[in-house]
């Protein structure tokens, strides 16, 4: 378990924050996109397989990952892969070379 990285990933926003259909509840948390219960002890590392949910985002996503997919139009594996890359080069590194 990587402490900083989950710090890193609960500081960013929820992945559904100012959806039509959504209002945030409770603090943000860093969430598997895979989790043990999901992936047994094959489960991937913390870096790339955490999103940004709140509390009530959290919970929604693992009633049916497919479901929240469809409902809010996200793609929790892009926003965990966005937040693994911010992390090792940084937000305005990632803003640069999109240019």
């Amino acid at each position: 378990m990587d402490r900083a990285y989950r710090k890193f990933v609960r500081a960013r926003p929820c992945v559904v924050r100012g959806h039509a259909q959504h209002e945030c509840f409770g603090r943000n948390q860093a969430c598997h996109v895979k989790h043990a219960g999901m992936g047994g002890k094959n489960a991937p590392a913390d870096r790339g397989n955490l999103f940004t949910a709140c509390v009530r985002a959290h919970d929604e996503y693992h009633r049916s990952p497919a479901t929240f997919a469809a409902k809010y139009g996200v793609n929790v594996v892009v926003d965990a892969e966005r937040a693994a890359r911010e992390y090792m080069h940084g937000k305005d590194f990632l803003e640069e070379i999109a240019q």
